[in-house]
């Protein structure tokens, strides 16, 4: 029997340090999502550190050893009391007896934690005839909740292997309501569940107002944050006596989170609760709970099935990364807290887990709750996408998932339809898959399954207006990262991964499973180099040519002609882009003079054929087959044309990303990118093999930043090294490059860190290229440049140079007559004179731009100058201009920044609750679009909010979470006025020391003491040192910097006490 040892935590040193838990905390959810580099090193480190931190952790607990243990396992169960989360939120399943080769959980150990005041830890036994859980799956902001996979599903699929006689069922809303009725359903009937399962999110607890959160949603959608008590006392009620907890981490610093939740629900009366105290892989939870399961269905102690996961974890430690499997030590993650160990009495038979997936299917999360959301909400939902991409795999997943988790208690619960039938819907699931024609059917069985209790799903490449202006519905698209990773994995048996051929291939396939599971085998006899060049110059595999070349049948004669032009387009295919191609004059027929219409005709053919996705606004994602198959029957002449003036095309497209960036709504840019990027790469290779550098100059400036603010280093390094070797190889030597090509140089040089510039080396080089006179002929094309020079002396404060650039633009463009180029000119223009201080003119650019079809991103501008001028009446009408142009045209991410100024002005203005509710409409918008940056900001705003409202610990938090974020971002400013806030914080709750901190942390930011750039920062810290005193103020720099204060800030200090002296 293995021996019990209770520990004390209270009054134990925290041996691991402040570092210590952050990196772990890295290791464990960050580091295998880009596994590169330095991040590679660093990954390594702390992996070699483990054992190390457990070592001290163990001799700060055990500093005697572990009594009276003997043979090759320590089979002791070690309890660990405490009242303070954060002792029992310490990382204690670290523990590492020296000398042994295993730590103490995966060597015949148990961990326990529990409260004072329970008495013994004693044995609950649990009689049951068939073991029940519950899965509440909470994801309240939808797609943006993409991160917390889901872990029911593998689970699902496993447990049959392993248990028979165990009952999962999805709670289905996952609300508070609904979880307290099904709950008291199933007790009342006499076959009550014996686990809760919760896979979502937590809050950070809010010291003296909440212990914690649980986030379900509501019936309408969105969040509800619900005390964990509240949880709790419905748990109670039903007899509830363990509880899984999973994903439990959001705001979590050393476990706080998951002790507070986990002991709250043990204080109302639950026995055992199992929780994850770090977001855990989906793959990794799926390998810990099908162990746990198992053994407690086998009869096993809840501490005995916890050891089982974790060992199998330490077994089974691969998981996907981008870089091919990699080992990961997440045996950690798991935690046990218990009032008593629990036993359920069942015979439920046992098996050894298997190793591997239950079958071939993989991911879809995001869409698993998508659809679920959309059957609670509207009872029907439309699936659309382009052959191939796995709309059949997906509702196919989705019934057996559906039938096995409870979704409905008919005996015959889904039907297959097929066109023409008219199925008994009432209780059931119809899944209508291949739709074509009949969308007057669709609607009818929608109704049906609204009135009668059904539920409806249909797939289709695409659906008429009829249908999706009436029913919801969703894109399938390609497999994220994660499940490309993971399914490519499947697919080459973990190797393969350390050749770019390969990846690159990946890459290209762009998550189509159908291309994938053609493809990927085949690399074990073809080179994936080869693959890839087929893939985009044809043609294609003939698994996959056929397959394409049976949707172009389709089409009508000039659909056909004109869809060719998709070979030079090999991901996707924008409207305006093609309409702007086809307006040029050097383009080659038949696709000169075809209008803007006509090209969205011809989108819409071949996206009823299944060869392109509508993504939004006029871009398409493209079958990865149909550019090579296209290709293939292209003339190399009229491609080659073609290839020159989609070129012209795509770079007065990026010259419009640009101005978006500068002025207008960047985050809209980002998500165009996002789909386009790989597109736009290419374009900029080819402009750099022929020469044309200020097509290069055009397209790198928002591609490059794009690569950057990503973290897409190998990206930015291929594309710069690319480059300074086209540079390099022209006849001309590097130092007397031509000017516009060292522009190129410099420009790339910004963003790779391999070839760093420096700020004299932009200067000069677009002084050079101002100084050009050997340029191209084309006066659209130097005028777009001279506008996109004017917006890049702006950025660098030589506004007079700006100026001057900007109006050489205007004048071209009034000549040339291009009204969409001249708006644009007049934005940049009006932004100019803005810096300048020149309102008046800044003004009417504005006034002039906004009549040329300026639109939101100008409005929104000319709400910014308003409002710099305190004209606030007016700075607000124009904001919601902007927020109503953007809202209806459907670009929430423009939406973002609107409603940002909004709350920003009406914090102005002393309208806080207000700005409340313009701050919570960016968060609700940001998680929709995944836009951190944003999502920072208004919890900054909402943090000033509850500041101005006296509710300290309120705005601590979401200044807390703003810093994060804003930190993970490299966003210095800022970062600096967070600190600047915290700092007022806690000078509202007196505490100076800390509030001098946060200041000297955020000066420290910037340069010499005290820096212009830091704004109002410096004379916030010296009133506080004014108040704390020189001692104090020394020791605080000291503490924070590891260096003295400057000399300049003790004149600067006599002079505030001088003042604050002659004010007294």
């Amino acid at each position: 029997m293995a021996q019990r040892i209770v520990v004390n935590l209270d009054g134990v040193a925290r041996p691991l340090g402040d570092d210590v838990p952050g990196e772990l905390r890295w290791y464990l959810e960050e580091y295998l999502s880009r596994p590169y580099a330095v991040y590679a090193d660093r990954g390594e480190r702390v992996g070699s550190a483990l054992a190390g931190w457990g070592e001290r952790l163990f001799e700060t607990l055990l500093p005697h050893g572990l009594p009276g243990t003997r043979g090759d396992r320590r089979t002791c169960d070690l309890v660990l009391r405490s009242g303070d989360p954060r002792a029992l939120g310490m990382p204690w399943e670290l523990m590492h007896e020296p000398g042994r080769d295993v730590p103490l959980v995966c060597d015949g150990g148990t961990l326990t934690r529990t409260l004072p005041g329970f008495g013994p830890l004693g044995v609950h036994d649990v009689p049951v005839a068939r073991l029940r859980v519950l899965m509440v799956i909470s994801r309240p902001a939808g797609a943006a909740d993409v991160d917390y996979r889901m872990v029911a599903r593998p689970l699902l699929d496993r447990l049959a292997s392993v248990a028979a006689g165990v009952d999962l069922v999805v709670l289905r809303p996952p609300t508070l309501q609904r979880l307290a009725e099904v709950l008291a359903a199933a007790r009342d009937s006499g076959r009550p569940f014996q686990i809760v399962h919760f896979d979502g999110h937590g809050v950070r607890p809010v010291p003296g107002r909440s212990p914690g959160l649980l986030l379900f949603e509501k019936s309408t959608g969105g969040p509800d944050r619900v005390p964990t008590e509240a949880v709790g006392r419905i748990l109670a009620d039903a007899g509830v006596p363990v509880v899984v907890l999973n994903a439990c981490h959001s705001g979590a610093v050393d476990g706080e989170l998951e002790a507070t939740v986990a002991t709250r629900l043990l204080r109302d009366g639950v026995m055992s609760v199992v929780a994850m105290a770090y977001a855990v892989y989906a793959v990794a939870a799926a390998e810990f709970m099908t162990a746990f399961y198992a053994r407690i269905a086998a009869g096993d102690l809840i501490s005995a099935a916890m050891r089982a996961g974790r060992e199998r974890l330490r077994d089974h430690p691969t998981r996907p990364t981008p870089a091919g499997p990699m080992p990961l030590a997440d045996w950690l993650v798991p935690v046990h807290y218990a009032r008593h160990d629990v036993r359920f009495r069942c015979s439920l038979g046992y098996r050894p887990a298997p190793d591997g997936p239950g079958d071939d299917f993989v991911g879809r999360d995001a869409l698993f709750q998508a659809i679920e959301s959309a059957l609670h909400r509207d009872r029907a939902v439309l699936l659309h996408g382009i052959r191939g991409i796995g709309k059949s795999a997906l509702v196919r997943a989705y019934a057996r998932w559906w039938v096995n988790t409870g979704g409905s208690t008919h005996p015959d619960p889904v039907v297959w339809h097929a066109r023409g039938e008219w199925p008994v819907i009432a209780g059931r699931l119809v899944i209508w898959d291949g739709f074509r024609t009949g969308d007057g059917e669709v609607r009818r069985l929608a109704r049906a399954a609204r009135e009668h209790g059904g539920w409806l799903i249909v797939t289709g490449w695409t659906f008429p207006e009829t249908l999706t202006g009436t029913l919801p519905g969703m894109r399938v698209g390609g497999l994220d990262p994660a499940e490309r990773i993971e399914l490519a994995t499947r697919l080459l048996g973990g190797s393969g991964w350390d050749t770019p051929q390969t990846l690159a291939l990946v890459d290209e396939l762009d998550g189509h499973p159908h291309s994938m599971r053609v493809l990927l085998p085949q690399t074990a006899a073809t080179p994936a180099g080869e693959l890839l060049a087929r893939l985009r110059g044809g043609p294609p595999p003939p698994e996959l040519a056929a397959d394409v070349a049976t949707g172009c049948a389709t089409l009508s004669a000039v659909g056909q002609r004109l869809l060719t032009i998709l070979g030079l387009q090999p991901r996707t295919a924008d409207v305006a882009v093609l309409r702007t191609f086809s307006n040029l004059a050097e383009t080659p027929s038949p696709y000169a003079k075809v209008s803007g219409w006509r090209w969205a005709w011809i989108m819409d053919q071949a996206a009823r054929a299944g060869l392109v996705s509508f993504l939004s606004g006029d871009l398409y994602a493209v079958h990865p087959a149909l550019p090579g198959h296209l290709a293939a029957a292209w003339p190399a002449p009229d491609r080659e044309a073609c290839r020159r003036s989609m070129l012209n095309s795509v770079a007065r497209y990026a010259e419009w990303m640009i101005g978006e960036n500068r002025g207008g709504d960047a985050a809209f840019v980002r998500e165009l990118l996002a789909e386009q990027h790989r597109d736009l790469d290419e374009m900029l290779v080819y402009a750099a093999e022929h020469g044309l550098w200020l097509h290069v100059l055009a397209i790198g400036e928002p591609l490059l930043g794009f690569y950057s603010a990503s973290g897409m280093v190998g990206k930015v390094r291929a594309l710069a090294h690319r480059v300074h070797a086209l540079i390099a190889a022209e006849p001309e030597p590097l130092p007397g490059l031509a000017p516009t090509r060292r522009m190129v140089a410099v420009l790339v040089d910004q963003h790779d860190t391999d070839h760093p510039a420096a700020p004299a080396d932009i200067t000069a080089a677009r002084e050079r290229h101002e100084a050009n006179t050997t340029g191209p002929a084309d006066p659209l094309t130097t005028a777009m440049a001279e506008c996109h020079l004017a917006g890049l002396a702006r950025q660098q404060g030589r506004l007079d140079d700006a100026a001057r650039l900007g109006a050489r633009s205007l004048d071209a463009f009034e000549k040339l007559g291009v009204p969409d180029a001249l708006a644009t000119a007049y934005h940049t223009m009006g932004m100019i004179r803005v810096d300048q201080g020149r309102y008046d003119e800044a003004e009417e650019c504005y006034r002039k731009a906004i009549d040329l079809g300026g639109g939101a991103v100008t409005w929104h501008e000319a709400g910014a100058l308003a409002q710099r001028q305190g004209r606030y009446d007016e700075a607000e009408s124009r904001y919601l201009r902007a927020l109503a142009a953007n809202t209806d045209g459907g670009h929430h991410s423009r939406a973002v920044g609107n409603c940002l100024q909004l709350g920003h002005l009406a914090l102005q203005r002393d309208r806080v609750d207000v700005a409340e509710q313009h701050y919570q409409r960016v968060l609700d918008l940001a998680e929709r679009t995944s836009d951190q940056p944003s999502q920072a900001r208004a919890y900054q705003g909402l943090g000033n909010v509850a500041l101005l409202h006296d509710r300290l610990d309120e705005a601590e938090q979401w200044m807390g979470r703003a810093m994060t974020i804003f930190q993970e971002f490299g966003d210095r400013y800022a970062i600096a006025m967070t600190h600047g806030a915290l700092g007022t914080i806690a000078e509202e709750r007196g505490e100076i020391g800390e509030a001098l901190r946060h200041l000297i942390r955020a000066v420290s930011l910037f340069g010499p003491f005290p820096d212009p750039a830091s704004g109002i920062l410096p004379a916030g810290l010296l009133r506080y040192a004014v108040l704390a005193g020189r001692r104090d103020l020394t020791a605080a720099w000291r503490e924070v910097t590891g260096a003295d204060p400057p000399a300049e800030i003790w004149d600067l200090l006599t002079q505030a006490k001088n003042h604050e002296r002659g004010t007294a």
